[in-house]
């Protein structure tokens, strides 16, 4: 069952288009970039770009996401369906990677995105930050909250090679509309380093906020890492 195909409707509201996020993503393409969001859910970002007179598009596993109207590819990052060359800047936001299995589909992943790059083509890449969740053997998220939900998020794990991610949404008017339980590939600092060094990227930054802050390695609540091709 697909976990996310409940949340399609009320995504927005829950995880609302990020202008800091956005400008990040901005200063990374260059004019005139062919664009790729990989798990890009409504389409918000895709469209903030097109909005700016770039050519993007998205891909998107659960189908429910194709009712918003955006130029989108329902498929699976496994088997992402382009050709190699195709795009200059490819992005992946909001811990969609570690919904890969194993570190091992993760280096397949960054090379099939490296071959999807065009020469000195950019993918960025947003995740938690698990160096800190198991340095502080943290349990759970902060609780979002919305007019109208409120999003409880946990983990359950007993070592750094896979974790349950716990969710419990509530309507505010109408109690428990939405749990679930999906299992989740924690990808460390290291596991990174390691992938990069195997996939073919010429160099890779991180960052640990998109205001760019600097990365901590046990600190930062997100690893951002931006990665860029010869």
């Amino acid at each position: 069952m697909d976990t996310y195909k409940n949340m399609a409707a009320i995504y927005d509201e829950i995880f609302p288009f990020s202008q800091d996020t956005f400008n990040l993503l901005k200063l990374m393409a260059n004019e005139n970039d062919k664009i790729l969001d990989i798990g890009s859910a409504t389409g918000s970002y895709v469209k903030a770009f097109i909005d700016e007179g770039f050519d993007a598009l998205g891909v998107e596993y659960t189908e429910e996401f194709s009712k918003y109207n955006y130029p989108l590819l329902i498929g699976d990052m496994n088997n992402l369906p382009f050709k190699e060359n195709s795009f200059d800047f490819i992005f992946s936001i909001g811990n969609t990677v570690c919904h890969l299995p194993s570190r091992r589909d993760f280096l397949e992943f960054l090379k099939k995105v490296h071959s999807l790059l065009r020469p000195k083509g950019r993918f960025l890449m947003q995740i938690i930050n698990y160096d800190r969740i198991f340095a502080h053997s943290l349990k759970e998220l902060p609780e979002i909250n919305t007019d109208n939900y409120s999003f409880k998020r946990g983990y359950v794990y007993e070592n750094p090679s896979s974790l349950d991610f716990i969710g419990e949404i509530k309507d505010k008017n109408g109690g428990i509309i939405h749990k679930f339980n999906q299992k989740l590939t924690p990808f460390m600092y290291q596991d990174i380093i390691w992938a990069v060094n195997s996939s073919g990227f010429a160099f890779v930054q991180f960052f640990g906020s998109f205001q760019m802050e600097k990365f901590i390695k046990n600190e930062s609540f997100v690893n951002i890492t931006c990665f860029t091709k010869f």
